[in-house]
């Protein structure tokens, strides 16, 4: 029998606080934020993206189990690692591989002129 990273990625119905500490926030958006967090047992740094319940449609919530369902299959060194998802009353909490370095978006801005060559440079 073959696993694939599905059958250990649930979604938890834990306090994320209980597991975590956070450091500090990294960005902000429509339905939540982006922080960088502490595991407490292992010591491991993550990202966690904090999604309020209450700023989500039925539509909206679909998308993000959808887009769980698409982490949990992939394993690939140039895609984000999602280490666990948990959820209370008011958030669902998306525990993910740290990725530092800054948003492309801000790199091309700095550049005005970007080539392929350099998109490859900096995803690498």
């Amino acid at each position: 029998m073959r696993f694939t990273p599905s059958d250990f990625i649930v979604i938890k119905k834990e306090k994320f606080l209980d597991n975590y500490k956070l450091i500090e926030k990294l960005g902000e958006g429509a339905y939540g934020t982006v922080s960088k967090c502490k595991h407490k047992a292992t010591g491991a740094i993550r990202a966690v993206k904090m999604i309020k319940k209450k700023y989500c449609k039925e539509n909206d919530r679909s998308l993000f189990m959808n887009e769980v369902r698409l982490l949990q299959e992939m394993d690939h060194p140039g895609i984000v690692k999602l280490y666990e998802v948990l959820k209370d009353k008011t958030s669902f909490y998306f525990v993910t591989e740290l990725c530092e370095g800054g948003e492309l978006f801000d790199e091309i801005v700095k550049r005005k002129h970007f080539t392929e060559h350099d998109a490859a440079a900096i995803m690498y």
